[in-house]
């Protein structure tokens, strides 16, 4: 056995090895490399057979590629010139552009509403989400009857900032714009509500809200110009692990449709022959076929020869999915005709609810039976390394916190020591993609959604069992991250624990199912939630789920409950079958 940790990017390859380091998102189309800028990875042959000798060389090659990407920043800054905002440029357009403006929210809030519609599984969500559509629209209607400018007035200003639109707040520009504003308001409503209601929802219902850019097919655009222009918009809906999930599934459909390809020239047959290489495709088709060794093609042919798995009708959607939201956004802005992608999509066998489920009682007994659980605080107390303690605590504490707290396991994986504080008495937890400093890109803290980013008190149930203590501890020894052990793989903070919790603590205690994974304990929190019944946006923030509705637009989130009405409501999370006095430490913590 190897002694020497593997570097992250160290491959075997025939008697040899090979080092591969991704290019930074924000440095691809500008990093040079043999003479390319359009690589995305690296690969360098580190000519030598000695596993020692590799690893050696990969940490290097690490540290000199680390300094290159910086250089390559600095230089990239430079050329970057500065954005100038016009003073009121506001009042310098006319009534066509500011219903064209008006237009650019009304497209992004819907783009949200079709990804929220998406994601209700189970009946009862979708009638709650319904329900919300039709008072946002209610409200819209009569604020807009009432010509009531206060109603869009904060969240106009806003939108106008992002645009990098200036404004005067009292000229009659910015009443015109607010004015127009609700009616896209009444226009996004109506649209969303069709859409929850399954109808087929037009393009528009507003005529004022047609999109009247020309069409020229002369200058057609590929789609990969397309898909960049996207992309960008989608940044500020997304976020970063989305955005680059969304990216991944576009440049796989770019290559089946092949270089170069025009929007102009797409139509049903090349639609449906994507479609028919993409169901062919071998799952992690880039681990087992890398891109500098074969096209997707080739990979599509040797999986085929060879009988790999392809991938399953649930990734296949997805594909189709971000397939379908860049065309529907192609066609908003008259890059192409029609979008040829209503027949793509494959009826899968089971719900969305019913793909993951939460513990049973039964199960969750076993899993905080383990050593890992029972005998930490032994161990805490024990003559063990601080680096075999760290790894305790992380084992121990981290499905705690998921299933009385409800975060998602690259939230908890991530803290910072710092991310906790006492607010009148209450310890809690921020969530956040704030942090003092980090190493590279790798080491930066991610969030889910924007929805992600919030503030919770820390259960009771986690304090009886000392969490408090430990976070004490952590500050006394001057430590960063709440969690030492946990390093990010590839930008993922939780992949090693994701790893070492389903391949060790499920097996181990008898609760591994294709149905149950880590994320089973937000599925559990989530029904806690049910049982309390808690208020769904409440009980959305708690959680971090994106909360539906216009509504949800206006106010800042955290500031909408008190620190104890936060308390109250997550100490009503209960899981009544489930005893685990038997974690507590001999001197509980009051």
């Amino acid at each position: 056995m190897n002694e020497m940790a593997k570097p992250i990017g160290l491959m075997p390859r025939g008697n040899g090895f090979t080092f591969r380091i991704h290019v930074p998102k924000d440095l691809q189309g500008h990093f040079e490399y043999n003479g390319s800028k359009t690589i995305k990875d690296i690969w360098v042959t580190l000519e030598t057979s000695d596993y020692k000798s590799a690893c050696s060389k990969a940490i290097l090659k690490a540290a000199e590629f680390e300094k290159r990407f910086e250089d390559a920043r600095i230089q990239l800054k430079k050329k970057s010139a500065p954005i100038t905002v016009t003073a009121d440029l506001l009042s310098t357009l006319s009534d066509s552009q500011l219903y064209v403006l008006a237009r650019g929210w009304v497209e992004k809030i819907d783009a949200a509403h079709e990804k929220a519609i998406l994601e209700q599984g189970r009946p009862e969500d979708l009638e709650l989400h319904i329900l919300d559509l039709k008072i946002d629209l209610s409200e819209a209607e009569i604020a807009y009857a009432e010509d009531n400018l206060s109603y869009v007035s904060k969240i106009a200003k806003k939108y106008l900032l992002e645009q990098e639109i200036g404004f005067e707040e009292s000229s009659p520009a910015f009443k015109k714009f607010c004015r127009i504003f609700l009616e896209g308001m009444v226009e996004e409503a109506q649209k969303a509500l069709k859409r929850g209601m399954g109808e087929v929802t037009p393009e528009y219902i507003n005529p004022k809200f047609k999109p009247t850019e020309p069409l020229s097919l002369t200058t057609s655009k590929t789609f990969d110009e397309v898909k960049e222009m996207y992309l960008t918009f989608k940044q500020d809906i997304l976020s970063e692990k989305r955005l680059n999930e969304t990216r991944a599934m576009l440049d796989i459909i770019s290559e089946l449709f092949g270089k170069g390809f025009r929007m102009s020239n797409l139509d049903a047959e090349k639609s449906d022959k994507m479609a028919a290489l993409l169901k062919k495709m071998p799952s992690n088709v880039r681990k087992k076929y890398p891109e500098n060794q074969f096209t997707l093609i080739e990979a599509i042919d040797r999986g085929k020869k060879s009988g790999a798995k392809t991938i399953s009708v649930s990734s296949y959607n997805k594909y189709i999915s971000a397939f379908s939201g860049m065309m529907q956004w192609a066609r908003r802005r008259k890059y192409v005709e029609d979008i040829f992608v209503e027949d793509l999509r494959v009826r899968e066998d089971v719900r969305q609810a019913e793909k993951k489920l939460p513990f049973s009682d039964e199960q969750l007994k076993s899993i905080f039976r383990l050593d890992e659980f029972v005998r930490y605080h032994e161990l805490k107390t024990s003559s063990k390394s601080n680096s075999s303690k760290d790894k305790a605590d992380e084992k121990f504490w981290v499905s705690l916190i998921a299933l009385f707290m409800g975060m998602r396991l690259g939230e908890i994986c991530q803290l910072d020591v710092n991310d906790l504080e006492e607010q009148d008495g209450i310890l809690v937890i921020k969530i956040t993609e704030n942090m003092e400093d980090y190493e590279n890109e790798e080491n930066k803290k991610r969030l889910k959604t924007r929805g992600s980013n919030r503030t919770i008190p820390v259960h009771p149930e986690l304090i009886k069992i000392g969490f408090k203590t430990f976070w004490q501890n952590q500050k006394k020894r001057n430590a960063k991250k709440l969690f030492p052990s946990v390093k990010p793989v590839n930008g993922s903070w939780s992949h090693k624990h994701s790893g070492w919790f389903s391949e060790k603590c499920l097996p181990k205690a008898k609760a591994k199912t294709a149905k149950h994974t880590f994320h089973s304990f937000r599925h559990n929190f989530r029904n806690a939630e049910r049982r309390a019944e808690l208020p769904k946006e409440l009980a959305d923030f708690l959680g971090g789920w994106k909360t539906d509705g216009v509504s949800s637009s206006y106010g800042d989130m955290n500031s909408a409950y008190s620190t104890k009405q936060l308390y109250d409501a997550i100490s009503k999370i209960k899981y009544e079958g489930l005893d685990l006095s038997h974690l507590y430490p001999k001197h509980r913590e009051r």
